[in-house]
């Protein structure tokens, strides 16, 4: 049977295998190397330079005129959302706003006017402001239409400097 090399130095005096120290290594390079979102969002979702995940199937109801269910800002902000429903129901609110380089990632989540009339005036699914600021949207839905009445300057996206 040949004799396997060991590393010196390892805490509490522990050996380790070449081989299972270069597994080990690898490991930890890809888990720093992918985005971490472990960090439960507050509520309402808004962060400055930080990141954080709202919780799968969370029902997110924005109110408050001017207002916005994920607000991420900084060039190090971002937010993970995945299978999260946003209802608008005031005017003027965004169901997703990145700015100052910040990003939003939406996967299977659903976003939908939930307003009548004026109510519903405004109203923006995803809005991205600033240079570097993103919000990408895989397998998600965004349907502004106002429950009733008319409304005017409704937008699924938008972008600006």
């Amino acid at each position: 049977m040949p004799m396997q090399r060991h590393r010196k130095g390892l805490p509490g005096g522990a050996r380790m295998a070449a081989p299972q120290l270069h597994a080990l290594t690898a490991s930890l390079a890809a888990l720093l190397a992918s985005p971490a979102y472990a960090q439960s969002c507050p509520s309402p979702a808004t962060v400055v330079d930080t990141t954080c995940a709202v919780p799968p199937g969370t029902v997110l109801d924005v109110s408050t005129a001017g207002t916005s269910g994920l607000n991420a800002s900084g060039s190090t902000g971002a937010i993970d959302a995945q299978t999260v429903t946003i209802n608008l129901r005031a005017a003027n609110t965004s169901a997703a706003l990145a700015q100052a380089g910040a990003a939003i990632r939406l996967d299977q989540d659903t976003v939908t006017s939930a307003s009548a009339g004026t109510q519903a005036n405004g109203q923006t699914g995803l809005r991205a402001v600033g240079d570097g600021s993103s919000i990408t949207a895989t397998n998600s839905t965004i349907t502004l239409a106002p429950a009733a009445g008319t409304s005017i300057g409704l937008r699924g996206a938008r972008a600006a400097r």
